[in-house]
């Protein structure tokens, strides 16, 4: 069984890789106004919907590796983040103990 925190870690793991996995906007889409940190946007996007914080705070560290050897040739200059969502409006539940009796624990 699974503990809260590991629980949460998974779901901090699964944010993680949509935000990896997203593509660019098609060629020819015009966004509202351009954006100088697109990738860090996108973050806060997907963060704020699947976990609805009361307080977001991402911190973009991408300068502090940018000299690292496997970062020679990169060409964004958005790498590494850290966030912090808290509190969550959404409480993290392990999917067989969200019901009983049709009641919602959580």
């Amino acid at each position: 069984m699974l503990r809260p925190l590991s629980l949460l870690r998974q779901h901090r793991l699964s944010l993680l890789r949509s935000v990896c996995s997203m593509s660019a906007p098609p060629a020819g889409s015009a966004a509202p106004t351009p954006s100088n940190t697109p990738m860090e946007d996108a973050i806060r996007a997907k963060i704020q919907a699947a976990l609805l914080p009361t307080t977001l705070t991402i911190r973009n560290d991408s300068h502090k590796h940018a000299h690292h050897a496997p970062m020679r040739g990169v060409t964004s200059k958005e790498t590494h983040f850290k966030y912090t969502p808290f509190p969550t409006a959404r409480p993290f539940c392990a999917p067989g103990r969200r019901t009983i009796g049709g009641k919602f624990l959580c």
